[in-house]
């Protein structure tokens, strides 16, 4: 999978209370037609460091005690402002 998503915005008051950081979490999932979404992973981060740096790991928790598991993927962050 490599998905695309549409540019979105979000003011920071709502993002996080006006406090960059603050931590939030993401989490991904793959939508399928049915409705059944696959969850993919998570990953946490405050604003500021959405604006530092620009890839994130997806963990899926479920997977960690899989022998060999390193991730379900990456995240790129293309602009937080």
């Amino acid at each position: 999978l490599s998905p695309m998503w549409k540019p979105f915005s979000v003011s920071l008051n709502k993002l996080c209370n006006n406090d960059p950081r603050a931590p939030l979490l993401f989490q991904i999932f793959d939508w399928n037609p049915s409705g059944n979404e696959d969850f993919i992973g998570e990953f946490r981060a405050s604003f500021e460091e959405l604006q530092r740096r620009n890839t994130f790991e997806l963990i899926n928790p479920k997977k960690t005690s899989k022998r060999g598991y390193r991730n379900s993927g990456e995240l790129m962050v293309l602009k937080a402002m």
